[in-house]
């Protein structure tokens, strides 16, 4: 379950999630000004059909009689209006005379009523370019009209039979409008959201191409850096192999005989004689301890076998012939896996060295332990600290190399430093 949130929180999941909500945030806020703009065009469609009805239908069906009233003339026009005009959407036809009166509308109830004609219809009667707006339902020549529906008025100027202006006014459902304006922006925003999405996926193509050539680059630093401490093991073991079986045997075999001489001369020779001979075995003696310590800094101990509890202990012990005062809690039964215990104890080794090297520490607790899952170590100095944001310097590759080495191994490598306030250096192992 944690492996599975971890992969939902990935770089990639989380830049594709941000990809999604930012196309459907963009889809939302799209929708409003599409569907605007779908309005006004199925708007301005409206105002063409109506001047294509007046010009082309209406127009030439006003006769002097429509506009003197007889009763055959309007009852021709109705019956052209009704079969080529009054079709859904359009639900009201009117023809104005520029002194407000209405000399034909479908409902005949408003035939021969005057009405006061504002500014912008005069303006279109006069030869001004169509216009159209909501209708005001609660205006006196709209009082036959049913209440609660939302209607479009279009006015386009017209001729009539003598040349004189006609204003030509239709209804249509603005319901049909909006609808046309929805259509508009479905038929728009898919491409949009479509274009955007392939955007987002290009995106995160490239993203996942430069997230997988810096791991590339990644693997490969992580490569060359244990090529680089396996060469540096192997020459550890060729110096140690050389320094064991040279100047440690010759140095222990020197430490014997003058022993052994001193043993032989007590008695014969004078006092000071042997006892120059003693502290020359004891010095010799110290030496060999000392040159044994190096070794095991110098080449680690094979610390399966040894146990880590020992092997922690010899570094321990060595930091302390260097004059450091040192503390150690690790249990003697504790156990980890062979690859676990092998970080711990380059953890170990190599914040003990950090210490002696650079911290100029006086103090250094090394603690060593397991927890569910993981197992880790600590050491903690009181040196004169460092600032881990300005990195660890140059003088800390050993420690950037364990960093590599444990995050390979899937744990975390801690370091909390101040100037002046000492160093901590956690490593944390998983122990499954």
């Amino acid at each position: 379950m944690g492996r599975r949130l971890r992969r939902l929180a990935s770089p990639t999941a989380l830049l594709a999630l941000a990809g999604v909500v930012s196309v459907a945030v963009t889809g939302v806020l799209l929708m409003l000004p599409l569907r605007s703009v779908g309005v006004s065009e199925a708007s301005r469609a409206a105002e063409e059909q109506a001047r294509l009805a007046a010009e082309g239908v209406v127009g030439p069906a006003i006769t002097p009689g429509v506009l003197a009233g007889d009763p055959a003339a309007l009852e021709r026009l109705d019956r052209i209006v009704h079969q080529r005009v009054l079709h859904d959407p359009v639900v009201r036809v009117k023809v104005w005379t520029p002194d407000g009166r209405v000399v034909y509308s479908d409902e005949p109830r408003l035939i021969g009523k005057r009405f006061e004609l504002d500014e912008d219809d005069r303006s279109v009667l006069y030869g001004g370019a169509p216009d159209s707006g909501l209708s005001d339902l609660s205006a006196p020549e709209n009082r036959y009209e049913p209440r609660g529906r939302d209607v479009l008025e279009v006015y386009v100027s017209m001729q009539g039979p003598d040349g004189q202006p006609l204003l030509y006014e239709s209804y249509r459902r603005f319901s049909s409008i909006a609808a046309s304006g929805r259509r508009m922006a479905f038929a728009v925003l898919p491409a949009l959201l479509v274009g955007l999405l392939l955007l987002q996926l290009a995106n995160l193509a490239l993203a996942r191409w430069f997230a997988d050539r810096q791991r590339r680059g990644d693997r490969q630093r992580a490569a060359l850096l244990r090529r680089a401490l396996d060469a540096s093991d192997l020459e550890r073991r060729r110096l140690a192999a050389d320094l064991h079986d040279g100047v440690v045997q010759d140095l222990t075999a020197a430490s014997l005989s003058v022993a052994a001489a001193g043993r032989k001369l007590d008695g014969v020779a004078d006092d000071r004689t042997v006892a120059g001979l003693e502290r020359s075995a004891e010095t010799v003696r110290r030496s060999v301890g000392t040159l044994r310590t190096m070794l095991v800094e110098v080449y680690p101990p094979n610390v399966a076998a040894l146990g880590l509890p020992t092997a922690v202990r010899g570094l321990v012990d060595a930091a302390g012939g260097r004059g450091l005062a040192t503390e150690l809690e690790i249990d003697d039964d504790f156990e980890a896996p062979a690859g676990a215990e092998a970080l711990l104890f380059r953890a170990v080794q190599e914040g003990l060295r950090n210490a002696a090297a650079h911290a100029e520490a006086h103090r250094v607790t090394v603690r060593v332990g397991a927890e569910p899952g993981e197992v880790w170590a600590e050491i903690r100095d009181d040196g004169r600290g460092f600032d881990p944001a300005g990195g660890a310097g140059d003088g800390h590759f050993g420690l950037r190399a364990l960093q590599d080495l444990v995050k390979d191994a899937g744990g975390r490598l801690h370091v909390w430093s101040s100037p002046g306030r000492g160093t901590v250096l956690r490593a944390e192992v998983p122990a499954p």
